[in-house]
């Protein structure tokens, strides 16, 4: 434990210029929607840019995860360091979430103030409610997918790296990157596609049902379904997928 927290410690401290990075985009992104809709004289432009801001979050991890990582590839410190490949990637995974939280909790505070003091009319696609609570209710969607491409993220590198130490394929390695992302993609859409997954993805559903707003047709119900056994098949994979990364990475990859 004591080995985690000073490489989760070590982890905010070299990546924090990327944390005031992305939080300098977002900044940029506010400033540019706050700019269109006095441009345009159009209020709802501003609401409309926070809310893409906060959908696009789902990328923060995977993308923080590789710029560590590429780090770790130049430095090559991970070739003498002690700890367990776990150890190592859970510190980073660490790190990415704690600066994600702070990144994602700033959009979710400004995109509800901004949607909160906008006057829509029966043309637009409007919150009603908790706006705070629907807002976060899609944090957590995002926090939790961002985290599953985030294991991949790892996966993907700790193979690229490992490929390093075959020279047939050296040169080559990103195109060998695609084709098997494509491969693993491909059989995911086919397993998806199975008469027998569908069916054990219609076990254990739990209906979310959330008022989101008003349209031109009235008021809008959402009804989310959220299948219990496909959750937990997807975190099946993200425990394969990691534990495959870090048995890769334990085999001393030459980073």
């Amino acid at each position: 434990m004591d080995a985690f927290k000073g490489l989760y410690k070590k982890e905010l401290l070299i990546s924090r210029h990327l944390f005031f990075t992305g939080l300098g985009l977002l900044i940029l992104a506010f400033i540019g929607g706050i700019g269109l809709g006095r441009l345009f004289e159009e209020p709802t432009v501003f609401s409309v840019v926070t809310f893409l801001t906060l959908s696009v979050h789902v990328l923060y991890i995977p993308g923080f995860l590789l710029s560590t990582l590429t780090i770790e590839g130049k430095s090559q410190l991970w070739l003498h360091n002690p700890n367990s490949g776990v150890t190592l990637f859970m510190a980073k995974l660490a790190a990415a979430i704690t600066y994600f939280i702070i990144s994602i909790v700033i959009n979710i505070v400004i995109s509800g103030i901004a949607i909160s003091r906008v006057d829509f009319n029966d043309e637009y696609f409007f919150f009603k409610g908790s706006i705070f609570g629907q807002l976060s209710f899609m944090g957590w969607g995002v926090l939790l997918t961002s985290i599953y491409l985030g294991i991949w993220m790892i996966f993907y590198w700790t193979l690229f790296q490992t490929m390093k130490n075959i020279p047939i394929i050296n040169k080559f390695r990103w195109w060998v990157i695609i084709i098997i992302w494509f491969g693993i993609s491909s059989i995911s859409q086919y397993i998806r596609n199975l008469p027998f997954y569908k069916n054990i993805s219609e076990l254990k559903v739990v209906d979310i049902t959330t008022i989101w707003g008003t349209g031109p047709g009235g008021l809008f119900n959402q009804s989310i379904e959220i299948s219990i056994i496909t959750v937990l098949l997807y975190v099946l994979v993200a425990v394969g997928v990691f534990f495959s990364a870090v048995r890769l990475l334990e085999r001393k990859v030459e980073v």
